[in-house]
């Protein structure tokens, strides 16, 4: 874990209230600051807080954090106690944050969960404990929303870094995060990743979703998740269901478009490079006598062949937009996703036949880079890893030992043909070499036999 955060109240720093917060397991010391005055009372880490407010009676108090001299260590300053009619208030709202819980953007989500707490008819809670496990609330008829945090029950607290999120790219201290507790039921985004558990009423956020960008449609992806799973209305199921079909209908829209501006760059670049040198060649026909003659006929062809590059370019697009719908409709591709100059596609479980058994290796994203980074291609297992293996010949970071076929994937990479190496790729991981694995395929479950087949 990083390193704990203390608050300090002012004051409590006697025998009989430290020992009474000690007996509650609760870490306190006596502290005395300098800044912003000379302060001496009990520090606490920062976990503790909701703990050491409700032993202290103090639950009702406000308070500004307010820096020290100590590093660390911030100081709870009374300011004053919240009425009985201030609680009333905000126990009725509908969305709320809990009691000296400071989130940031908080301005941004609170539209996004008030919008679900009127669809699901529940009051959200919010906190965020900071990378620290916290117990679940019993169901009281409201929904507990915990960033960066993870059901309390044995201690075991796992941190992680977390680049993405729902395809969105995570960015400075939202990227931390805690692993799955195995306790709650998982909440994946589309790539496969634990993004988010639920216990009963309690929705626990792996990560520091608040503290960074894109955080109201961050929650608004792991509510739309959430709501689907938990929700025991049929009719709220099948309403975010629809959403999300949407959601990725409208996704594969904007992945053809982006297929077809891929595939179109081949053409641009071409255009640029006989323009850029049409308008070199008429400058140097005003400056090189002896070569006017040659430059003018160079400037007739360049034209010439800028006339036919457009003409060519304008019907391209149809072209592209029929090979993207021929690489989706291909037998065992799922889906098409093109992002960040990334084409990739999602397949259906695929298996290998081998020595009189066929042997299921899972369901991949192969990942084409257009411009023939990271060798090329990449694929990635997204149901069956084994032993940290993604394939008999992929490694667990999704290098795949390619062979005699390395130099033509590069040669179609260069010519634009994802199509083709997404084809190539399929064959590829259907195969099995049991000359040079990288880990033998026997380690994979032996895909289970109908009665059907064995008639036949």
């Amino acid at each position: 874990m990083a390193a704990t955060n203390w608050l300090m109240l002012e004051g409590f720093n006697d025998y009989g209230t430290m020992r009474m917060l000690a007996d509650a397991d609760i870490m306190v010391t006596e502290m005395t600051v300098e800044m912003p005055e000379a302060i001496t009372g009990v520090a606490f880490p920062e976990y503790s807080l909701y703990k050491v407010l409700d032993l202290l009676g103090r639950r009702d108090i406000r308070f500004n954090r307010m820096q020290t001299d100590k590093r660390r260590v911030t100081l709870m300053k009374e300011t004053s106690i919240v009425t009985a009619t201030e609680n009333a208030r905000q126990a009725e709202m509908p969305v709320r944050r809990t009691s000296n819980a400071n989130i940031e953007n908080w301005n941004f989500m609170l539209p996004v969960l008030e919008e679900f707490a009127d669809t699901m008819g529940l009051k959200i809670r919010v906190s965020n404990p900071h990378g620290y496990a916290h117990e679940p609330v019993i169901d009281d008829g409201k929904l507990y929303i915990w960033f960066w945090s993870i059901p309390d029950f044995d201690d075991k607290e796992e941190e992680r870094y977390m680049d993405s999120a729902f395809g969105i790219k995570l960015t400075g201290s939202q990227r931390d995060g805690m692993a799955f507790s195995g306790v709650g039921n998982p909440i994946l985004d589309e790539n496969g990743m634990i993004v988010a558990e639920y216990l009963g009423n309690n929705l626990y956020v792996h990560f520091d979703l608040p503290h960074g960008r894109d955080t109201n449609i961050l929650i608004r992806h792991i509510m739309e998740a959430f709501v689907v799973q938990y929700s025991a209305d049929p009719k709220m199921k099948e309403k975010f269901a629809k959403q999300r079909e949407k959601a990725i209908k409208a996704e594969a829209e904007a992945s053809r478009l982006l297929y077809i501006q891929e595939c179109s760059k081949r053409m641009h670049v071409k255009k640029d490079k006989a323009t850029a040198s049409l308008a070199q060649a008429k400058k140097n026909v005003q400056t090189y006598q002896v070569e006017l003659v040659a430059k003018l006929r160079q400037i007739m062809e360049l034209e010439a062949e800028l006339a036919v590059i457009e003409k060519l370019n304008g019907g391209d697009d149809g072209k592209f937009d029929a090979e993207f719908t021929s690489l989706c409709n291909v037998p065992g591709v799922e889906r098409v996703r093109v992002k960040d100059s990334i084409v990739q596609v999602f397949t259906d479980s695929i298996s290998i036949p081998y020595d009189g058994d066929e042997y299921e290796i899972g369901k991949f994203r192969i990942d084409i880079y257009t411009d023939g980074s990271e060798g090329g291609v990449r694929c990635y297992n997204l149901t069956k890893v084994v032993d940290g293996w993604m394939h008999p010949h992929v490694d667990g970071e999704g290098w795949c030992c390619l062979g005699n076929i390395g130099h033509g994937i590069a040669e179609l990479t260069a010519s634009y043909e994802f199509a083709v190496i997404a084809q190539i790729m399929m064959q590829y991981l259907a195969t099995y070499n049991d000359a040079d694995p990288m880990h033998g395929i026997g380690h994979w479950p032996r895909k289970k036999v109908t009665k059907k087949e064995e008639v036949a």
